[in-house]
């Protein structure tokens, strides 16, 4: 078994040949795996500030994203570019003026090696940054030869619940180490758009498949390796009010194509 399908193997689905045959569904299940993981990858890109460095900053947003077509158009959430600016307290009690948030409009694109070579860095621009719908438009200035690597993106409006997903991303921010990362889950949720103007049928996908810190504004693909949607982040298990008990805590939100 390949290590990167080993992680994902325990999510199976009935087949007639079943997992004790040759070719039945965990091989199936691996070979789908494999064929996303080829896909999805090389489009799998990192967002950060231009020209921040870590001292200037409390916190730098290191998102992910997904380029989307040959010429550097990558989508991200409305968190890439941004970062915390404000004084650390030198000494315990000491009081300091809450941090604020920069948006910055330079970033820095990160195609990370899949061979686990570290990345290549690209500037970019944020073109539209949507906070209402967590969703960011980047260009990537300078084009290489024959173009990027990107996802086909999907319509959202034939998905189903149950079918599987994959989410992927700077998981753990460990992209500059190692090729992004990709975890397996199912469609668990699709909640119907309220607005009449509303250009798609989905409001928001909701996805079992592990969205871990970093992976927001990375692609959500399908089993054929399309972009069905880019990542929100994991919806907490309290609200802003401090109720537990929220219908889909835990599950990662998905901004649906």
């Amino acid at each position: 078994m390949p290590p990167r399908a080993a992680q994902l193997s325990g999510v199976m689905r009935r087949h007639p040949g079943g997992p004790a045959q040759a070719g039945g569904a965990l091989s199936l299940i691996e070979k789908e795996f494999e064929r996303a993981i080829n896909r999805v990858s090389p489009a799998t890109v990192v967002c950060v500030p231009a020209g921040i460095e870590e001292r200037q900053a409390l916190r730098i947003n290191a998102t992910s994203g997904v380029l989307i077509d040959r010429k550097g158009w990558v989508l991200s959430d409305s968190a890439a570019g941004t970062w915390f600016s404000g004084k650390r307290p030198t000494r315990r009690g000491e009081k300091v003026p809450p941090p604020k948030l920069v948006e910055e409009e330079n970033v820095e694109i990160r195609l990370p090696d899949l061979k686990g070579r570290g990345f290549k860095e690209y500037a970019g621009k944020v073109i539209i940054r949507n906070k209402d719908l967590d969703t960011s438009l980047i260009r990537i200035e300078k084009i290489p030869p024959g173009g990027f690597p990107y996802l086909s993106m999907a319509s959202s409006e034939d998905l189903r619940v149950g079918q599987f997903a994959f989410a992927m991303g700077n998981s753990f921010g460990l992209a500059s180490e190692a090729p992004p990362t990709l975890t397996a889950g199912l469609i668990s949720a699709l909640i119907p758009a309220k607005d009449e103007e509303a250009s798609g049928k989905y409001d928001t996908i909701y996805t079992s498949a592990a969205v871990n810190p970093g992976v927001n504004g990375g692609p959500l693909a399908d089993a054929l390796g399309r972009l069905i949607g880019t990542i929100s982040g994991p919806v907490p298990p309290w609200d802003r009010e401090g109720n537990a008990g929220a219908p889909y805590q835990f599950l990662g939100r998905v901004v649906p194509i």
